[in-house]
């Protein structure tokens, strides 16, 4: 159970999103949100005196807001009342949640876009080193045997003397008089600094430590917009103006409200967090991953596929009362044991994008961003689960 709650708190630490971001980038939407409100009779062994619901749920685990698709409409679309004892106001008034490292799933999403398409470049194998794709943007790698799997992967054997290391050197730093530190002011400056000192673990002869890293996910993100300069439509080759293109401007996938990215002052959002969207809409992003997932002539149907196989095992198990799995991991997606619970970006906070193959569903939770425990964290997959069994039975 202690080594759940160290890598939770490493997601935490790693995720974390510095307020100072000097740019914002904004993505336009083409419609209006609505909330739909719908009895779920969802009720668990919580370990109190009687079951659990949940409204229950909601309060126990400071849920903001609770969306669910099932068969690509609408279920469940509910919000918390902001109260003096939750931080849920601002989030539910401006329609606008930071969703974390849930930005680390989206970037696997336009990764697998980018890079495995031929209209912008040779594609990708995952089995290449990564030194030669990181090469093309001008950055050099410092272990050749490193592929671009072990970056999706968490697994690049790159060793972090603590774990701050991520905001040290990837994410835009002030000093205490509140102005820019030189070195900070780009993410490319950034990472060519941590690069020039960076050590690695060898494989130990069934690959690499798995390591959870917001470097690993920067680096595959400065992969992208690298590519992204073949695409002519782009008004900058950023990760924001990808997922505006492939994403937002997409009439199949509706979505419906601004959404916002922080960047550095060159106007480059992090490949690994500060991602803000509407609820509805990261269930409606989920709810396209899941369709190209399910059906085998979309065009993203074989990178989704490959992304959500529990590629890595991780040092910790999920257990709330009566619900035990282990916890693997895929390209940039968690995925647990049994297929019928899916697989789900998370974010720091009880920030979630659980999506659920078996059963056609799709769960967002996001939460008032207070630190999470391994307990909470279980508790939230084992309700999503009940929620995807309940709305297709």
């Amino acid at each position: 159970m202690r080594l759940i709650a160290v890598l939770l708190f490493a997601i935490a630490a790693l995720s974390a999103c510095s307020g100072d971001w000097p740019k914002r980038a904004y993505i336009a939407p083409a419609a209006t949100d609505e909330t739909l409100e719908r009895h779920l009779p969802i009720y668990y062994d919580c370990g109190e005196d009687k079951p659990c619901d949940l409204k229950a749920f909601m309060e126990r685990l400071d849920v903001c807001a609770l969306v669910v698709i099932s068969d690509s409409q609408p279920v469940l679309h509910q919000v918390r009342p902001a109260t003096a004892s939750n931080r849920c106001a601002g989030r539910v008034e401006r329609e606008r949640y930071g969703v974390a490292s849930i930005a680390k799933s989206v970037t696997s999403v336009l990764f697998g876009r980018v890079m495995t398409d031929p209209a912008y470049g040779p594609p990708v194998n995952v089995h290449m080193p990564a030194a030669a794709v990181l090469a093309e943007s001008g950055l050099s790698y410092g272990d050749e045997d490193v592929t671009v799997q072990d970056l999706l992967l968490m697994s690049s054997g790159m060793i972090w003397s603590d774990q701050s290391e991520t905001e040290k050197y990837i994410t835009v730093h002030r000093w205490p008089d509140g102005t820019l530190a030189s070195d900070f002011e780009t993410l490319r400056a950034g990472v060519e600094k941590r690069l020039k000192k960076a050590r690695f673990r060898s494989s130990d002869g069934e690959g690499r430590p798995f390591n959870y890293s917001g470097f690993d996910t920067q680096l595959l993100g400065m992969m992208i917009e690298h590519r992204l300069k073949s695409v002519p439509e782009l008004e900058r080759p950023t990760l924001d103006q990808a997922l505006k293109h492939f994403i937002w401007d997409d009439p199949e996938v509706g979505m419906r409200k601004l959404a916002e990215w922080k960047a550095d002052s060159g106007r480059h959002p992090p490949a690994y967090c500060c991602l803000y969207m509407a609820a509805g809409d990261l269930a409606r992003f989920g709810d396209w991953v899941l369709q190209q997932y399910l059906d085998d002539s979309k065009a993203m149907n074989d990178w989704l596929e490959a992304s959500v196989y529990p590629h890595r095992g991780t040092p910790s198990k999920c257990e709330f009362e009566d619900f035990a799995e282990e916890r693997h991991y895929g390209y940039q997606w968690w995925v647990l044991s049994d297929k019928k619970n899916g697989f789900t970006g998370v974010g720091k906070g009880g920030q979630y994008l659980h999506i659920f193959p078996k059963q056609n569903v799709v769960v967002v939770q996001l939460s008032d961003m207070r630190p999470v425990t391994d307990r909470k964290f279980c508790e939230a997959m084992w309700v999503h689960r009940l929620i995807a069994d309940e709305v297709t039975r």
